[in-house]
């Protein structure tokens, strides 16, 4: 292989990583907050000891497997605009952020100011299956925005990109307690 084709696929896949980079890296700031939202209802008919494991992990689990299967049948955005909706979540943070969000040891000084079990369990549907659908349309452009030559190693990248987004929220996930008690 020559320099010129080298240097030529190294600027495919670099154009194409933007891509993989702002759609899977951006895995990591959901889940590591509504792991630590607890009922704010006391009545609530999820009992408190199973509120977290059918709200936060059964809910996300399920709705980002319906998301990825909906990519059988649903392929909106192209690749050249998926990084904004991927970006468009973002949202989710600060909404977590305001829900009964009780990460162990930290005394909450900002207020909840979402009180209601149901639109905290809604919002989680909503970002669970936002989190399936486009993190597989990630995983499905990647090999198709470079060339044939390329694409197994677009598919390595992108990958590593999504194992990276998961490892930087779990690294994150320690932040999150000190922007409630401001």
């Amino acid at each position: 292989m020559n320099l010129e084709s080298r240097v030529l696929g190294t600027r495919d896949l670099a154009h194409a990583e933007y891509n993989f980079l702002t759609c899977l890296f951006f895995t990591f700031n959901h889940i590591c907050i509504f792991s630590d939202i607890k009922p704010y209802n006391k009545d609530f008919f999820i009992e408190g000891h199973y509120f977290i494991s059918i709200t936060c992990f059964l809910t996300f689990n399920l709705f980002a497997m319906l998301g990825s299967l909906t990519t059988t049948f649903v392929r909106w955005p192209k690749p050249k605009y998926l990084w904004i909706l991927v970006l468009m979540r973002i949202i989710f943070v600060p909404l977590f952020l305001v829900c009964n969000y009780l990460p162990k040891g930290v005394k909450r000084t900002l207020p909840v100011l979402i009180t209601n079990e149901w639109i905290y369990w809604i919002i989680a549907v909503i970002m669970s299956y936002s989190s399936g659908y486009l993190h597989s349309l990630g995983m499905m452009y990647a090999p198709k925005t470079v060339s044939p030559k390329y694409q197994t190693t677009a598919r390595m990248f992108a990958a590593a990109m999504l194992i990276t987004g998961i490892f930087s929220g779990i690294l994150f996930s320690f932040l999150f307690p000190y922007f409630v008690i401001f």
